[in-house]
């Protein structure tokens, strides 16, 4: 009984912190990083935020995945 009042407190807590925008993740996605700061916060990492754009933007053109990855290395 324990163990699942503790599971619906922490399923709870994390949808809160969802629903508040916070992040809750333990990694960022490519793109972005963590603020040193607030660990619930994440900020652009500008070197890799240009890399998906362009990804973003070959895609737009039609180009597949294997040409990018071809591009890319």
């Amino acid at each position: 009984m324990y163990a699942r009042d503790v599971s619906k407190k922490t399923k709870a807590a994390k949808k809160a912190k969802a629903r508040d925008g916070q992040f809750i993740g333990s990694k960022a996605s490519f793109g972005y990083k963590i603020d040193p700061a607030d660990r619930h916060h994440l900020i652009v990492d500008e070197p890799a935020a240009q890399v998906v754009k362009r990804i973003f933007r070959l895609a737009a053109e039609g180009i597949g995945y294997n040409k990018m990855a071809k591009m890319f290395r």
